[in-house]
This record gives C-alpha cells, sequence and structure tokens, in this order.
C-alpha cells in the first residue's frame, strides 16, 4: 500500500493505493486561511503539519510508503520533533 498527501490551500487531501493503483481509502482535513489584511491570504505551517498528521493516524495501518506534494514551489521543512517550518 502507498500513500500520497496532497497540501492544498483549503485542505490536505490523502489517499491510499494498493499496487496495482486501486484506491483503497482516502481522507480530507480542512485548512484555514487567515487574511490579515485585505488582499492578504496566509496559513500556518503548523496547520498543515497537524492536518497531515491527523491523515497519517487515520490512515496509518494501510501505508508502506508515503509520497506528499503541496500547493507552493519552496520545500517545507517538518519532523515529528520540531513540526512544520515555513
Amino acid at each position: 500500500m502507498y500513500l500520497g498527501i496532497d497540501l492544498g490551500t483549503s485542505e490536505v487531501k490523502a489517499l491510499v493505493v494498493d499496487e496495482s493503483g486501486a484506491i483503497v481509502a482516502s481522507h480530507r482535513a480542512p485548512l484555514t486561511i487567515q487574511r490579515p489584511q485585505p488582499h492578504w491570504s496566509e496559513q500556518a505551517p503548523q496547520a498543515w503539519w497537524e492536518a497531515t498528521d491527523y491523515l497519517m493516524t487515520t490512515l496509518r495501518e494501510k501505508v508502506r510508503s508515503a509520497l506528499v506534494r503541496h500547493q507552493g514551489d519552496r520545500p517545507v521543512r517538518a519532523d515529528a520533533r520540531r513540526g512544520a517550518a515555513g
């Protein structure tokens, strides 16, 4: 089983597929967009981490390998000790 994660602007989606590519399980976790000023949009990297952690916990027993994709062009470091850093 393989896990794919799509970190989008409004939600994080996770999908588990088997070796043939058939979908075994999927789940979503919503994200909040903060708008501190007109025409500004922000998200907290910690919210990405928490949503992804929730999905991993929900789908954990079905996963053998994982791939993560996110909406930006810059990598986001995240690990269990420090969480996400933007």
